[in-house]
């Protein structure tokens, strides 16, 4: 094979390998889609950041709880490792209770 041949060749593996990734990885996010459930405000991208890291936020959105039911699952969650400071889980809490509060 000449060089510019084998050149064209490696060019196009490249580019699909690329494409293939690329395109493999968008599903994989965990704010596809899920952004959109929440609504902009104190707390959502703390919520978005923190609480994606082990599950997706898709659950969440569909829950709707008391202040109380809120705080026992956010601490569940911090027992469960979540990697936030109690100032971070204040805030995420609020956020909870006032856009996914039992109405």
């Amino acid at each position: 094979m000449n060089p510019a041949a084998y050149c064209r060749r490696v060019w196009h593996v490249l580019a699909s390998l690329s494409a293939a990734g690329l395109f493999l990885c968008l599903p994989c996010s965990p704010l596809t889609g899920a952004d959109d459930k929440f609504p902009d405000g104190p707390g959502k991208a703390l919520l978005l950041k923190i609480c994606t890291q082990c599950h997706t936020a898709d659950p969440i959105a569909a829950l709707h709880r008391t202040r109380d039911e809120w705080k026992d699952t956010v601490d569940a969650m911090k027992g469960y490792g979540a990697d936030a400071t109690d100032e971070e889980l204040g805030i995420i809490l609020d956020y909870l209770v006032k856009n996914f509060g039992k109405q």
